[in-house]
Parts: structure tokens; C-alpha cells; sequence
């Protein structure tokens, strides 16, 4: 059974399951049991087609790239930049 991306949800739905902790914090094996995976196949297909059709595609917002001058801009008024350029002028 193969899932049409096309069909699933493009909403940004966060994952329901909870964790007994932030994942950070917990050993991978519990993470893994915790969210019915296995350490070291992942999950199996079904589980996989099924999380897909319930929180859709693992996909992140497309943005537009930063142009170079938005950077040199947010740069310049970096306030430590802005210390460092004045204690280069003043000293």
C-alpha cells in the first residue's frame, strides 16, 4: 500500500504522542519504545503509511532565500558590531 502525498494533509500538525520526556533528555531505546519504533529497522511500513495519512508529510514551510544586503543590513546594526566599530573609532 503506497500513500499519495497528494492526499495527505498539508496542515503543520504536531505529533500527539507524548513522551515520558523531551526526547533530548530520554535514551534512544526509550524513544524508540516510547513512540513504538525499533531502535534499529525504525518503523515498520504500516506504522509509517498510518502516520502519514494522521499528521501528513514531514515537510517543512518553503521560504524565500535572505538576499545579501538583508544580511549586511542585519549585520551592520548588530548591536556588537555597533560597540565594536565605536571602540575601534574611539581607541
Amino acid at each position: 500500500m503506497s500513500v499519495n502525498l497528494q492526499e495527505t494533509t498539508t496542515s503543520h500538525v504536531q505529533n500527539t504522542t507524548a513522551l515520558s520526556k523531551p526526547a533530548h533528555a530520554l535514551p534512544y531505546s526509550d524513544v524508540a519504545r516510547e513512540l513504538d519504533g525499533h531502535v534499529y529497522d525504525g518503523l515498520s511500513r504500516e506504522q509509517a503509511e498510518q502516520r502519514l495519512r494522521a499528521y501528513g508529510p514531514n515537510l517543512l514551510p518553503e521560504q524565500k532565500p535572505t538576499s545579501w544586503t538583508t544580511i549586511m543590513v542585519k549585520q551592520a546594526a548588530n548591536t556588537m558590531t555597533i560597540v565594536s566599530h565605536a571602540f575601534a573609532i574611539l581607541f
